[in-house]
């Protein structure tokens, strides 16, 4: 999967350090953000994500999915 121009927001805790998948996205092209905005293309959810995160982005019809998808999207 490319990520290239894709603004990415984070929610919940993740498998391995965050820093890891800051650097994962950058790597591909995409842009880690800290919170949903209008600008935000995807939400990668985790354990025990945050509710305020993933309600913005469902009002905002922003995609949600999860660390697992994304490494699927990534590497297959």
């Amino acid at each position: 999967m490319n990520l290239q121009n894709l603004n990415i927001v984070i929610t919940g805790t993740l498998s391995q350090n965050r820093c890891v998948f800051e650097k994962l996205i950058e790597a591909e092209g995409g842009t880690f953000k800290t919170s949903v905005s209008n600008s935000t293309d995807m939400l990668i959810l985790g354990e025990k994500p945050g509710k305020s995160k993933i309600s913005k982005a469902k009002d905002l019809n922003i995609q949600v999915i999860s660390e697992a998808d994304l490494i699927n999207k990534i590497y297959h």
